[in-house]
């Protein structure tokens, strides 16, 4: 795959360099070493927060063998390295990672000797807050479409699947727009106890989409208030270019508004 050819296009396949050329184009790359060319978690260049997982299904790090799959609901099961505890700073960015302001993008492949498939970004669901070295995760793929991948891979369990809500300890809080006021939860990541972990599927889509309507109709109203402020003030023309990044960039910018 030429570089000039590249692009991020969910299923398409990947190798390890086409995923580096893709967001670390000004580096160079080694075939068997360093961080692409031989690691499965990798922070993207130039960020503090997204990230890269690389998922060989079956794969084995000194003696470990890893246990991952994907049900029906596009929930991952996840885990990181068996070096890691619950108190490294990598897997705590992990337990905090926040899918409207950060990303992690997810390649998969069913064998060591396949190029990997981009899979889509993820949301955190749970962690094992009693397992370690590594910890488990379970994390929701976004905009999940379960009929198109089962037309791309075999893996996808589909048996006796249960929605069930993620296990979360809500706080409520509030938030006034307009003088009406609007109850949320926000909730401490607080994971979950291995029964419960391996006996739960989630279906975390529902939440994931409230959130995302939210976050959508909160940019929508800065844009609204930017383009009257410049129309306001004679700058018509200016206000003919505030737009969200998200339309063209998806959550890639660190701003919402440009």
């Amino acid at each position: 795959m030429s570089e000039t050819k590249l692009k991020l296009i969910r299923f398409n396949k990947y190798s390890r360099k086409d995923i580096h050329d893709l967001f670390s184009p000004n580096t160079e790359f080694y075939p068997g070493s360093g961080s692409w060319g031989a690691q499965g978690m990798i922070r993207v260049p130039n960020t503090e927060h997204d990230y890269i997982f690389l998922v060989t299904y079956g794969r084995k790090i000194s003696g470990h063998a890893f246990d991952e799959e994907i049900d029906e609901n596009g929930v991952l099961t996840w885990q990181s390295k068996p070096s890691e505890g619950l108190n490294d700073t990598r897997v705590k960015d992990y337990i905090n990672h926040d899918y409207l302001k950060n990303n992690i993008y997810l390649f998969l492949r069913e064998n060591g000797n396949d190029d990997y498939s981009y899979m889509g970004k993820l949301a955190y669901v749970s962690h094992d807050n009693q397992r370690e070295h590594p910890v488990y995760f379970k994390w929701q793929i976004l905009d999940w479409d379960p009929n198109a991948a089962k037309q791309h891979f075999d893996i996808i369990k589909i048996d006796n699947i249960k929605n069930e809500s993620v296990l979360l300890n809500p706080v409520e809080f509030k938030i006034n727009i307009n003088n009406k006021v609007n109850n949320y939860n926000k909730y401490e990541r607080k994971g979950s106890p291995t029964s419960d972990f391996n006996n739960k599927n989630y279906d975390y889509e529902g939440s994931v989409s409230k959130n995302s309507k939210l976050g959508k109709l909160g940019e929508e109203i800065v844009v609204e208030y930017e383009k009257r402020f410049l129309n306001e003030n004679g700058r018509a023309d200016l206000a003919a270019k505030v737009i969200r990044t998200s339309d063209f960039a998806g959550n890639s910018e660190k701003f919402d508004i440009l």
